[in-house]
């Protein structure tokens, strides 16, 4: 067997006990029923990276990113809807300004300016 074949062989049996031990860990079966499997992917991936001489990434799926949207393109899709929110933001922040207001001058303090 080449190289090449073995090192799919271990993908494969990496991939495989990695599901098996998913499946087992979803149906909550006790630990000492799949952490077997687990020391044995554990050894695969050992065996992988002296090998490769890299760690097993595995075959994860890949992450989507977010990407935040620019706030003028937000207005320039619903003027009335972004203007709306901003009305609302900064009634929220006048109510918590007049909150800490109130609470500095029942404290006594002077932080109005």
């Amino acid at each position: 067997m080449g190289k090449a074949a073995a090192i799919d062989e271990i993908t494969s049996g990496i991939e495989r006990l990695g599901l098996e031990i998913k499946e087992a860990k979803t149906a909550k079966l006790p630990k000492d029923q799949w952490n077997p499997k687990l020391m044995e992917m554990l050894a695969l991936k050992v065996t992988y990276k002296e090998m490769t001489g890299k760690d097993f990434g595995g075959a994860a799926a890949p992450v989507e990113k977010k990407v935040k949207q620019d706030p003028s393109k937000l207005e320039a899709k619903d003027p009335v809807k972004a203007a709306k929110k901003a009305a609302e933001k900064a009634a929220k922040v006048s109510e918590r300004r007049n909150r800490a207001l109130m609470k500095t001058s029942i404290l006594g303090l002077n932080l109005a300016k």
